[in-house]
C-alpha cells in the first residue's frame, strides 16, 4: 500500500513540475507555437487522470478490469453518438453497447435537427420491446414514418417531444392511438391546436402532460377536457403561456380536472383571485407555479420564434441560480426568473401582480402544498401563508408525546394544511415583509427558500428564518438583490444553516467583505453567487477554504485583485465554474495563478476585463483541458493568436464568447474554429457603456 501511494505522490508531482515548467517557458519565451521541447509530451502521447498512456505502450482495456454494474454506469453517461463510437473500439466495447439497447430510456436530443428517419429507426428497431421513455426534445419528425418508429414501441410511457419541428394535430392523435401505455406527454413549445386536445381526450392513462408555450390552443380546448372520461388520470399539467386560453376556459378546465395535483401556470398575466378561488376548489394541490417573465409578449400564433429569440438573449437576474434537476418534477419545463436587458419590453404586455391578492393564496396554501413558486405579485405581503400550519394543529406539533403527533399528522394536518412544503420561491414582490418568515417558522421539511427581489425584507427576516424548524434542513437559499440585508445576516446564516448548499446574496450592498469571510463557516456550500456586492480580496480568500464549492459567480466585485483570486485559488483547487466578468483589476498573473490552481474548469466568464491579454489565454489553455466554456467579450487586449492557443489546449471548448472583441477579425475566427467549435459568438461593435471601467467604479462608489 505504501508502494501504491509513493506512486500515486510521484505521478502528482511529475505533473505539477511539468505544467510549472510550461508556464516558466512562457515567461522567458523559450516557449515558440511551431517548435517543441525535448520535455514536451509528443503526439502520440496522451494525457489522463491516471498519467499517460503512449501509443507504443501494450494496449490493456482497463474498463474490463471493472466491474459489470460499473462498466454499465459510465456507458450510461454516453450519448447514442458516443455509443455509436464506442462500439468500434473493440468487440468487448460493441457487447456492452449491444446491452445498452436493452435499457429503458433512449435520449435523442443530442442530434437536434440532424435526426432522420433512418437515425430513429435503427435507433428504435432493437429496443421496442424494452423502450419506456423517449427524448426527442428541439429534434425533427420529417415524416410520417418517424411516427410509426415511435407507436411500434409497444410499451412506450413517457415522449418528449418539446420544441420538437413537425409536431401537428395528427402527429398526436397517431402517437395516443398507437400508445396505448403513455403516461408522460411533453408537447411545450408545438404548434398544436384545439384538436390536438379532442385526440390527447382519448388516452386513458395519461398522468403527466405539458402544453407548455402552445399558444395556438384557445378557450375551445376547455370543452374537451369537460368531456366524461377525458383525463381522469391526469395528476400534473403544465398551461404556462396558454395565454389565449382565457380566465373562463382556465376555470372549466380546473373544474374538469379537480384531481390534477401539480398545476403551472407561468407566464399567464390575466390570473387573477377569482381564478384562485376555483382552483382551491381541488382537494390536493401539491405543486402551483405562477412565475411571471415580464419580458414575455406572446401576441399570436407567429410568436413563439419571438419568444425563443427573447428568453436566449434575455440577460438573467444575478439572482438566478439554473433549476437543478429534481426527481419530483417529471417534466422539465422553463421557469426561470429573467429580465430584458431593454426596459421596453416590460410594459408590452399587462401585469397580474395587483389582481392576486393575499386572500386567494391563503386558500390554496391550505391544499397540501409541496412547492409553492410566484413571482411579480405586487399586493403579496405573505400575510396569506399564515394557515400553511392551522393554529389549532401548532401546540399538537410541539407536544412531549411522538406517538400523539404522528396519529393526527395525516388527519389533520395534511388535511387543512401545507406540513410538509419543501420549496417556496417568491420573487420580485416588493410588498412582502418579515411576517412571511414568521409564518414559514412551523415548517420542517423546507429545503429550498427563494426569496430574491424583495426588497422589503430586512436583517429581522433572517433571523427568523434561522429559528425556523427547517433551518438546519435548508439546501438552497436565494435573497439577490434584498437591499436592506446587512452583515447581521450573514452572522445568523452562519451558526444555524449548516446544510447550506446553494446561495446567492448578488446586489446585496450594505453586507462588508469583513461579513462574507463567515461563509468559510458553512462547509457544504457548492455553489456561491455574490455578483455585484462588496466582496474583497479577504472574503474571496476565505471562501477558498470551503473544500465542497464548485461554482463561484463574483460578477461586478470590483474590490476583488491578483492577491485575492492567487490565495482563493491556492485552495479552491476542485473549483469548475467561476464568473469573475467586470473585474476590472484582475491581470495575467491572476489568471495564471487560477490556471495553474484549478484544473477541472469547465466554465470561465472573464468579460469585461480589461487588463487580460493574450499571455491569460495562454494559461488558460496551457492547462485547464476540461474546459467548455469561455466569455471574453469585452476584452479588447486579446488578439488572434489567442485562437490557436484554444484549438491547441482546449480540445474540448464547445463554447466560446467573443463579443466586442475588435482586434480578431471574423475571417481569422472562421479559419481557425471551424470544425473545432460548436458555438461561436463573435462581433466587433463598439462595446457597451457597461463594459467600461468608469462604469464599474460609480457603481462601486454608489455601494460605498
Amino acid at each position: 500500500m505504501t508502494i501504491l501511494y509513493f506512486k500515486a505522490w510521484r505521478k502528482n508531482v511529475a505533473e505539477a513540475q511539468k505544467t510549472r515548467s510550461y508556464f516558466l517557458k512562457m515567461l522567458s519565451g523559450a516557449q515558440d507555437s511551431g517548435e517543441r521541447s525535448e520535455d514536451s509530451e509528443p503526439d502520440s502521447q496522451l494525457l489522463t487522470l491516471g498519467g499517460k498512456i503512449s501509443a507504443t505502450e501494450n494496449y490493456r482495456d482497463r474498463l474490463a478490469e471493472l466491474p459489470d454494474t460499473v462498466q454499465y454506469k459510465i456507458f450510461e453517461y454516453l450519448t447514442p453518438i458516443d455509443l455509436a463510437r464506442a462500439a468500434c473500439v473493440s468487440q468487448y466495447w460493441w457487447s456492452i453497447v449491444n446491452e445498452m439497447n436493452k435499457y429503458n430510456t433512449l435520449d435523442l436530443s443530442c442530434f437536434g435537427k440532424r435526426l432522420s428517419d433512418e437515425i430513429l429507426s435503427k435507433l428504435t428497431r432493437n429496443r421496442r420491446v424494452y423502450l419506456r421513455h423517449i427524448n426527442l426534445h428541439n429534434t425533427i419528425l420529417p415524416t410520417i414514418n418517424s411516427i410509426r418508429c415511435l407507436t411500434s414501441c409497444a410499451n412506450l410511457q413517457d415522449i418528449n417531444l418539446s420544441k420538437c419541428t413537425g409536431v401537428t394535430d395528427d402527429v398526436v392523435r397517431l402517437i395516443t392511438s398507437g400508445c396505448s401505455l403513455l403516461l408522460y406527454l411533453n408537447l411545450s413549445y408545438t404548434q398544436i391546436t384545439d384538436h390536438a386536445v379532442h385526440h390527447l381526450a382519448t388516452s386513458k392513462m395519461l398522468q403527466y402532460l405539458s402544453l407548455a408555450y402552445c399558444v395556438r390552443l384557445t378557450q375551445l380546448c376547455s370543452t374537451f377536457f369537460n368531456q366524461l372520461e377525458s383525463f381522469k388520470s391526469l395528476v400534473y399539467l403544465d398551461l404556462s403561456g396558454c395565454i389565449h386560453i382565457g380566465s373562463f376556459g382556465l376555470q372549466i378546465i380546473i373544474k374538469s380536472v379537480p384531481q390534477v395535483e401539480h398545476w403551472l401556470l407561468n407566464d399567464i398575466f390575466w390570473i387573477s383571485d377569482d381564478d384562485l378561488m376555483v382552483l382551491a376548489s381541488c382537494s390536493i394541490i401539491q405543486t402551483l407555479e405562477m412565475v411571471n417573465n415580464q419580458h414575455v409578449t406572446v401576441l399570436d400564433s407567429n410568436c413563439i420564434s419571438k419568444f425563443h429569440l427573447y428568453h436566449e438573449k434575455s440577460t438573467p437576474v444575478a439572482a438566478t441560480v439554473q433549476i437543478k434537476n429534481k426527481e419530483s418534477r417529471p417534466i422539465t419545463c422553463t421557469a426561470l426568473v429573467s429580465k430584458r436587458v431593454d426596459s421596453s419590453l416590460n410594459n408590452l404586455c399587462p401585469n397580474n401582480g395587483d389582481r392576486i391578492t393575499d386572500s386567494s393564496i391563503q386558500l390554496i396554501c391550505g391544499k397540501n402544498l409541496k412547492r409553492f413558486l410566484v413571482s411579480n405579485i405586487n399586493s403579496l405581503d405573505g400575510s396569506g401563508l399564515n394557515n400553511i400550519i392551522p393554529n389549532d394543529n401548532l401546540p399538537r406539533l410541539h407536544s412531549n408525546s411522538k406517538t400523539h403527533r404522528l396519529s393526527h399528522r395525516d388527519s389533520e394536518l395534511t388535511e387543512h394544511g401545507s406540513f410538509y412544503l419543501r420549496e417556496v420561491s417568491i420573487v420580485d414582490c416588493p410588498k412582502l415583509t418579515d411576517i412571511l418568515l414568521q409564518n414559514l417558522l412551523p415548517l420542517q421539511h423546507l429545503t429550498i427558500l427563494n426569496l430574491s427581489g424583495c426588497e422589503s425584507l430586512t436583517d429581522q427576516a433572517v433571523k427568523l428564518l434561522t429559528d425556523g424548524l427547517y433551518a438546519e434542513h435548508l439546501i438552497e437559499l436565494y435573497m439577490a438583490r434584498c437591499n436592506k440585508l446587512t452583515d447581521k445576516s450573514i452572522h445568523a446564516m452562519s451558526l444555524r444553516l449548516i446544510n447550506l448548499a446553494y446561495l446567492s446574496l448578488a446586489s446585496c450592498p450594505l453586507i462588508s467583505d469583513s461579513a462574507f469571510e463567515l461563509l468559510s463557516q458553512l462547509p457544504k456550500l457548492w455553489q456561491v453567487n455574490l455578483n455585484a456586492t462588496k466582496l474583497g480580496d479577504r472574503g474571496l480568500s476565505a471562501l477558498g477554504s470551503l473544500s465542497k464549492l464548485r461554482e463561484l459567480k463574483v460578477a461586478k466585485c470590483t474590490g476583488i485583485t491578483d492577491l485575492g483570486l492567487q490565495k482563493f485559488a491556492h485552495l479552491g483547487v476542485k473549483l469548475e465554474y467561476i464568473d469573475l466578468s467586470f473585474c476590472h483589476n484582475l491581470t495575467n498573473n491572476g489568471i495564471k495563478t487560477l490556471a495553474f490552481c484549478c484544473h477541472f474548469l469547465v466554465s470561465i466568464k472573464l468579460a469585461g476585463c480589461s487588463l487580460l491579454t493574450d499571455m491569460a489565454v495562454q494559461y488558460i489553455s496551457g492547462v485547464c483541458h476540461y474546459l467548455k466554456f469561455l466569455d471574453l467579450s469585452g476584452c479588447e487586449l486579446i488578439t488572434e493568436a489567442s485562437l490557436s492557443h484554444l484549438r491547441k489546449g482546449c480540445k474540448k471548448l464547445e463554447h466560446l464568447r467573443l463579443l466586442y472583441c475588435r482586434s480578431i477579425s471574423k475571417r481569422k475566427l472562421i479559419r481557425f474554429t471551424t470544425g473545432k467549435i460548436s458555438t461561436i459568438e463573435h462581433s466587433t461593435d463598439e462595446p457597451p457603456p457597461e463594459f467600461y471601467e468608469e462604469n464599474v467604479l460609480t457603481f462601486k462608489q454608489s455601494l460605498t
